[in-house]
């Protein structure tokens, strides 16, 4: 009987660890301007700044921000040309 309390109790945290985590990613993702970020990133690589935020910023964002972000096709269109525009800068 103990184990199987303990085993629920185990259970109960790790759920609420887990939810705990998902509002902290979705409060990241939606403080998060893709657009803003890509502008600076972009800035920072022609300017030879360091990139490594910018960089784990991105890639850290669940998924679906794109989709919740990038709207509408001037959105896609500037978030992915400064994305582009960063290749020759960063290889």
């Amino acid at each position: 009987m103990k184990e199987l309390a303990f085993s629920l109790l185990f259970l109960s945290i790790a759920l609420m660890n887990c939810a705990n985590v998902s509002k902290n990613e979705n409060a990241l993702a939606e403080s998060t301007n893709l657009i803003n970020i890509s502008q600076q990133l972009l800035l920072a690589a022609k300017t030879k700044e360091a990139t490594d935020s910018f960089v784990h910023i991105l890639q850290s964002l669940p998924d679906n921000i794109l989709e919740k972000q990038l709207v509408n096709d001037k959105d896609k269109k500037a978030f992915w040309i400064n994305l582009y525009n960063l290749t020759p800068k960063l290889s």
